[in-house]
């Protein structure tokens, strides 16, 4: 025969289950009064914060190819963009581009129709 279940081992008969004490977990955003993060990482040691808008792998403010070729009047529209950039008529840096949504940013060389075109810091979005 089986031994009598303890009281944990009972189902609840109201369907409830019995409230569970969960260990305080800190919150990573919040540095506590020491000064000290999760780790044993002192907020010093944090990774600086960025924002959420999009930028480049150097942070510099950028703009879109698509928008910068609009802006330039290398093309008409923004459907001629996308045409010409994914046909693969778009270089950059001396690298053919074909994502419209490629971020520029200033001292960027941009190859279209035989029209060579550098990105100018007041171009940009000042977007970091």
């Amino acid at each position: 025969m089986t031994e009598p279940a303890t009281p944990s081992d009972r189902p609840d008969p109201h369907g409830t289950a019995p409230a569970v004490p969960t260990p305080e977990v800190p919150d990573p955003e919040v540095p506590d009064p020491e000064g000290a993060t999760t780790e044993g990482a002192t907020t010093e040691d944090a990774a600086p914060q960025r924002s959420s808008g999009p930028s480049s792998a150097r942070g510099d403010a950028t703009i879109r190819l698509d928008d910068f070729l609009k802006r330039r009047a290398a093309v008409g529209t923004g459907g001629e963009a996308k045409i010409r950039i994914q046909g693969g008529e778009v270089r950059v840096n001396g690298e053919t581009e074909t994502r419209r949504r490629r971020q520029l940013v200033a001292g960027d060389r941009v190859e279209v129709h035989e029209i060579d075109l550098v990105v100018e810091a007041s171009e940009t979005h000042g977007r970091v």
